[in-house]
């Protein structure tokens, strides 16, 4: 498949999670240390405020993209972004927990009710056969804004003085500011719509609801172990046990991310229906189980061994996070009907959220009981993949829509 080159609208769109990564990325890479040493948060308070803030970004993210199927993506993508720069402009004066507490929620709130919008201004910009590849393009987009914004933290976390990590929040503020300003020049001031010259009614999810939930299930234990290993399982296991230096962490992120970045765009425009978006999740769940069964034997050995064992891992995980990836894109979009494309994508994605939020429990009792527990979360990964690419198999050829032109009022 050619590869879709980015223009127009499209383009703005990738410019915008580019910009709003560098100032998350900025903030999140200190956060916890402004939080503390700035606001005075203690360890509790702060841990508490990101559960929320996590929990808040789930309950929010389906109502999101209901929205934005029904209104307008572009107004709910502004609004976000305005809200953003307003809460990150008050929150040096946060001297309170309750204060702390209310900002970061409302901001985990805004930037989970951005993704639906962003997602559907995707659809209403792209062909349907480029959208995987474009969605893949938004991911790197944001991955390197990311890497940039973590890069730019360093100098604050190195000085370490009040108004250098101030400039956290500002570096924030100013990013949220120039994502208000692009989306303005997006299309889209009323609902989108989309218009076909097809007689044939709007398609509804050819799988069924039972089999939309098995294939959000599925594609979600997958994404979500992926993430939750990459993030916070084999960070605990080489700093608790093993004998390989603590830089390897460093190591693996950078790993990660250089691979994601490479491959990402080039697995997406290989995966663009839902049985090859199914096979893709198969793939993935191979790969990660294959890493999860060598975390065990990350444990043997000495320095020189145990970072080549971290190295495959990292490799394996990484390969998985990209098929899964892919293939969570191409089976939300395949299935997601006509009339709730944001919002049918949006629950889609929601297992894939609490996995991720209940890994990091997980991981801790990997690390601490050993191969058993990691052996466990092995198998229910494959039989994830396994289960998901068999039901698609068995789904009968969604109705193939005829090219449609895609009209936004302006």
């Amino acid at each position: 498949m050619r590869r879709p080159r980015a223009e127009g609208p499209l383009r703005t769109l990738i410019v915008i999670s580019f910009v709003d990564a560098v100032g998350t990325g900025a903030f999140l890479t200190g956060s916890v240390v402004y939080a503390s040493d700035v606001l005075g948060q203690s360890t509790g308070a702060i841990g508490v405020t990101a559960s929320a803030a996590v929990v808040a970004g789930i309950l929010v993210t389906v109502p999101a993209g209901r929205y934005a199927d029904r209104r307008s993506p572009r107004q709910l993508l502004l609004l976000c972004g305005v809200a953003r720069v307003i809460v990150f402009a008050v929150l040096p004066a946060a001297d309170s927990l309750g204060a702390y507490f209310v900002i970061v929620v409302i901001a985990a709130s805004c930037e989970a009710a951005a993704r639906p919008a962003q997602l559907r201004l995707l659809f209403l910009l792209t062909p349907a056969p480029q959208r995987v590849v474009a969605r893949a393009s938004l991911r790197n987009s944001f991955n390197i804004g990311a890497a940039v914004g973590a890069l730019v933290a360093s100098v604050p976390l190195a000085i370490d003085t009040t108004p250098a990590l101030q400039t956290l929040v500002v570096v924030n503020a100013v990013s949220f500011l120039g994502v208000s300003v692009a989306t303005l020049t997006l299309p889209g001031g009323r609902a989108g719509r989309l218009s076909t010259t097809d007689p044939s009614p709007q398609r509804t999810r050819p799988a069924g609801q039972m089999r939309f939930a098995l294939f959000a299930l599925a594609s979600g234990v997958v994404v979500g172990v992926g993430a939750g290993t990459l993030e916070t399982g084999l960070p605990l296991q080489i700093t608790r046990n093993t004998a390989a230096p603590v830089w390897t962490i460093s190591g693996v992120f950078v790993l990660n991310a250089v691979l994601s970045i490479a491959l990402q765009r080039r697995a997406a425009s290989r995966v663009d229906t839902l049985r090859r978006g199914a096979t893709a999740n198969a793939l993935a769940a191979g790969a990660l189980a294959a890493a999860l069964s060598l975390l065990p034997l990350a444990t043997h050995g000495g320095p020189a061994g145990a970072t080549v064992c971290i190295g495959l891992i990292t490799l394996l995980a990484t390969s998985a996070e990209v098929l899964a990836a892919a293939g969570a894109w191409a089976m939300s979009y395949d299935i997601a009907r006509d009339t709730s494309q944001a919002q049918d994508v949006a629950l889609f994605g929601l297992a894939a959220q609490i996995v991720a939020a209940v890994m990091p429990a997980t991981a801790a009792l990997g690390v601490t009981h050993g191969a058993p527990v990691w052996f466990v979360v092995a198998a229910t990964v494959a039989a994830a993949g396994a289960v998901a690419a068999t039901a698609a198999f068995r789904v009968p050829d969604a109705p193939q829509k005829t090219e449609r032109s895609t009209s936004i009022d302006h």
